[in-house]
């Protein structure tokens, strides 16, 4: 075995141009398997993340069946209570109380459907971005009367900073009740979509507005780490007990997000798959060609006693080192790259229209490795190049000298 080794190991550089084609081939085809894969964990990440921070939070409770009609008459009503219950838990890191109602907002010029946020407004900025997506006048302050409202609604409805305009919705009592707001500030997310429809008031005026007194729709819940979601929510589900009252996961309350999150891992395994076959079929050709030109030299070795199985093993050493200095070097370039759009980002501002209607990501995206990206691209690059000399190395098993002596 080590005669094979050693034979292998001064084969490969007797033609280095060869082996750096070969080299060459498996360099690129982990940094391209590695970053098409980094670049969809990171949109996936994206999309979690802005999804998380524009108000869905880590986990929401509600009263079951609120999700799906928003009704005012599924409220919370002694939320007090609750939080008394989870405010200490651990793994808990903030909380905000919110009523939500679809409902109706007018001007003289203009209507719209919109989602009604009632938010504490000191509390609801730690869990949510909204704030900090002001760019005109400033966030909810507490005072009556106050509205946040989205830079594309301002501009359906015609209005601007100051300007009166009417909140319309359905009471606790069914009624259809209404009240005039003035806005305090103009923001604009990363969803053009999210800010037609989502519009901010505070949590007192829309408990007055809609007659629920010291009610809520939901607590929003933010854990001290993504991972640590689940089990919060069953913590908040034993610990609660009240009937009727449940405690849902982001993964629970848009779910259309963690379905493409699963199309981004499934495109990932595409990728696995056709990068490894394109790079083996290159490296079989390479390897082969190898082989074929020694082949009096080969038959030489086994016309004075070389085992054919020595033979092959030679060849598969060859593989073996092609694979392992294949993947140094790659990991070498890919960690360099790596390093620098861990900085920079790549820019994707071309498509920035379309990237606003896949979960409003952002023009940016930062690639991210994670651990089994490295795990199956090392393991299928390695594999594929081990491979790819079986084949030759087979071929030229089962040649005998005096068809060695014939080829030349």
């Amino acid at each position: 075995m080590k005669l094979a080794m050693k034979l292998a190991w001064r084969n490969i550089w007797r033609n280095k141009r060869r082996s750096g084609v070969i080299l060459t081939a498996i360099v690129v085809g982990l940094l391209g398997m590695v970053f098409m894969i980094a670049i969809m964990d990171g949109m996936s990440s994206d999309m979690v993340k802005v999804s998380i921070e524009n108000g869905v939070s880590h986990v929401q409770i509600h009263r079951e069946g609120f999700l799906e009609n928003m009704s005012v008459a599924l409220n919370i009503r002694n939320p007090g209570y609750v939080i008394s219950k989870i405010e200490d838990m651990p793994g808990l890191k903030t909380y905000a109380e919110r009523v939500k109602v679809r409902g109706l907002i007018s001007s003289p010029e203009n209507s719209s459907g919109v989602l009604i946020w009632g938010i504490n407004y000191e509390r609801e900025p730690k869990l949510n971005s909204i704030a900090s997506y002001k760019v005109e006048g400033e966030f909810l302050s507490g005072k009556k009367g106050e509205i946040f409202i989205g830079k594309a609604l301002a501009k359906k409805l015609k209005v601007e900073l100051d300007d009166k305009i009417v909140v319309r919705g359905q009471g606790l009592a069914t009624e259809i009740v209404s009240a005039a707001f003035r806005i305090k500030g103009i923001y604009v997310s990363t969803s053009p979509e999210y800010d037609k429809y989502n519009i901010f008031i505070n949590l007192k005026d829309s408990q007055n507005l809609f007659a629920m007194n010291d009610r809520v729709s939901e607590i929003a819940l933010m854990a001290d780490d993504l991972d640590d979601v689940d089990s919060l929510a069953m913590s908040i589900n034993n610990e609660i007990g009240v009937q009727g009252l449940k405690a849902e996961t982001w993964k629970e309350i848009i779910p259309l997000i963690v379905q493409m999150v699963e199309m981004f891992t499934a495109f990932n395994y595409i990728v696995f798959v056709i990068v490894v076959i394109a790079m083996a079929f290159g490296i079989v050709n390479t390897i082969l060609m190898s082989v074929l030109e020694r082949t009096r030299e080969i038959g030489i070795l086994m016309a004075i006693g070389t085992k054919p199985i020595m033979v092959f093993g030679m060849v598969m050493w060859e593989g073996f080192f092609l694979g392992l200095l294949g993947l140094v070097f790659g990991w070498i370039i890919t960690i360099f790259f790596y390093a620098i759009l861990l900085k920079t980002g790549i820019d994707f501002s071309i498509w920035a229209d379309s990237l606003k209607y896949m979960g409003g990501i952002g023009t940016t995206i930062y690639p991210v490795i994670k651990g089994y990206n490295v795990f199956w691209s090392s393991f299928s690059v390695f594999i594929a190049a081990v491979l790819s000399a079986l084949y030759p190395a087979i071929k030229i098993m089962r040649l005998t000298p005096v068809k060695a002596f014939r080829s030349v």
